[in-house]
């Protein structure tokens, strides 16, 4: 059962999705169309739940003259803008959801290590969307589980496609645009132990349950799907590799929802479909029509349950990706019992699968 105090701290990051501002800790950053990642202003917002919850927030834009530099029309030379957050003087910070209205966002995650902190990448693959000098925001809730004064820097990155391999960074393209933490974050008059959270939330040793990503994590590009028949023939050929598989054999996954999914499909699925949850995705639609992409690693529903339709404003709010690693039988139950748009399987050793919302939204709704 979700906590109403809980949610009543939730409330309060419905905020940031409306605009309003805590801590303005980072002035507007000069960008230019000889540096098209980095934007052309951004403001950077931090705020937190005594020394335990970190609320980041970055609203960011570019110029025209920026958008002309991102090469959308080569489906074999697509670079795009992305997002480095890297967490600092700390390997205990884990970050427990991020949220965005950018177009085609996608996250992925490193783990901490024995001397480096987490690190969450957004990628955002959809450019034909990007509008000039408009404001995109994304905001992450940060999870302090020692008494470390972390500090998170956000750096902007030049990133590009590998036509039928991976995603990957332009060397030398990061440039920092702020480097905000605990110490200098707007407090909020919550309590952490009166916020009802759900038991091992921050257990440190509930981090990372049973997700075994790889130490060189790459996800796959989708630059070839350039149009809606490519999408198709995808698809197509997604199914038919599933159905060939062998029924015992371990495979990384990626499963596309194009039908509103409840949260809810979660509670025990691990004993189910026999998997392994690394990331889920979820799309949150406003009022006005415009989607958020939500995204948290931990397939605990209550982690799920962080965003409310009451509290944030949105019309909807439904799943609509999920990726980890499972038995072809296990994902083979899945597509009986919940009729996915696409199930997109990968050996362990390859780049691995990412959901293909961001695809469906832009060649099926033209």
């Amino acid at each position: 059962m979700i906590h109403k105090k809980w949610l009543v701290s939730i409330a309060a990051a419905s905020l940031l999705v409306s605009g309003s501002s805590f801590a303005a800790s980072a002035a507007p950053v000069p960008g230019g169309a000889e540096n098209w990642a980095k934007p052309s202003a951004a403001k950077i917002q931090t705020y937190k739940v005594e020394e335990k919850l970190l609320y980041t927030k970055a609203d960011v834009q570019w110029s025209r003259e920026q958008l002309d530099k991102f090469q959308n029309s080569d489906r074999y030379k697509q670079f795009f803008p992305a997002f480095d957050l890297q967490v600092h003087e700390s390997v205990d910070t884990r970050a427990k959801m991020i949220v965005s209205n950018l177009p085609g966002a996608k996250f992925t995650r490193t783990k901490a290590g024995y001397t480096k902190g987490e690190e969450i990448k957004l990628s955002v693959l959809d450019i034909s969307a990007l509008a000039q000098d408009r404001p995109y925001i994304f905001y992450t809730a940060w999870l302090n589980l020692l008494e470390d004064h972390p500090s998170i820097s956000l750096s902007s990155i030049q990133r590009y496609s590998q036509p039928g391999g991976s995603l990957n960074d332009l060397s030398g393209s990061k440039d920092l645009l702020s480097r905000n933490g605990f110490t200098n974050a707007e407090p909020l008059d919550i309590k952490y132990n009166r916020l009802g959270l759900p038991l091992g939330f921050d257990d440190l040793f509930k981090q990372y349950p049973h997700q075994k990503e790889h130490s060189a994590y790459k996800v796959k590009s989708y630059s070839l799907i350039d149009s809606k028949d490519a999408l198709n023939a995808f698809k197509t050929e997604a199914a038919k590799t599933l159905h060939d598989s062998f029924d015992s054999e371990k495979v990384q996954f990626a499963v596309t929802f194009n039908k509103p999914i409840s949260t809810q499909v979660l509670k025990n699925s691990a004993e189910k479909y026999d998997w392994s949850l690394n990331q889920i995705y979820a799309a949150g639609i406003t009022a006005n029509k415009e989607e958020y992409t939500i995204s948290w690693f931990d397939s605990d529903i209550e982690i799920a349950s962080l965003l409310r339709l009451q509290q944030e404003g949105f019309t909807q709010f439904n799943l609509t990706e999920l990726e980890g690693t499972a038995t072809v039988e296990g994902l083979n139950k899945l597509r009986i019992d919940l009729n996915p748009d696409v199930i997109e399987i990968a050996p362990l050793d390859e780049p691995a699968p990412t959901g293909i919302h961001w695809l469906n939204q832009k060649f099926l709704n033209q």
